[in-house]
């Protein structure tokens, strides 16, 4: 069985050899520029460079037989309507932020950019149907072995020997 720091080692090799074959392949921005890329024939989305990658991962503290997005953690059905109403209301309030009309006007290589509303809101705490991955691995190593405590909006490592953080890895 491979240790824990000879995994880390091959998945960070593996991840320097994933960068060398996008910087060949793509044009892909420097780091605090966006590459804009088309997702259709009418739109594009911009993504911070260099994030891109051909692979993502998350951490968790636990194992759990199915990941399951964050609304549908709590089966209290009054919570999750509140929540949906949460998500919908901030999702309507951005549509219509004078900031964000501007952008929607703006036009490259014909294509009109795309946000990602529901992100927005899962990246803002907002319960989602979303489940959160980085191309990141050290950010999803930091998710593995830290609990969120709710009560005090912090993070604090995992202590007890007996859990072990969870990565997951998807290749798309």
């Amino acid at each position: 069985m491979k240790s824990l720091e000879k995994i880390l080692a091959d998945i960070k090799e593996n991840l320097v050899r994933n960068r060398q074959w996008i910087n060949k392949n793509f044009k892909v921005a420097e780091t605090g520029k966006f590459s804009l890329i088309p997702i259709d024939g009418k739109h594009f989305k911009l993504f911070p460079g260099p994030e891109f990658s051909s692979e993502l991962y998350r951490g968790q503290t636990t194992f759990y037989e199915q990941c399951i997005p964050n609304i549908y953690r709590d089966k209290n059905q009054i919570k999750k309507f509140i929540a949906q109403l949460r998500t919908t209301e901030f999702k309507f309030l951005l549509k219509n932020h004078p900031a964000l009309l501007d952008i929607k006007e703006l036009s490259l290589d014909n294509r009109k950019l795309k946000l990602d509303f529901e992100g927005m809101a899962q990246h803002y705490g907002l319960l989602t149907e979303l489940l959160d991955f980085t191309s990141d691995l050290d950010i999803a190593l930091f998710f593995a072995t830290n609990d969120y405590m709710e009560d005090k909006n912090i993070f604090k490592p995992v202590l007890d020997k007996r859990r072990i953080g969870i990565i997951y890895k998807y290749n798309h």
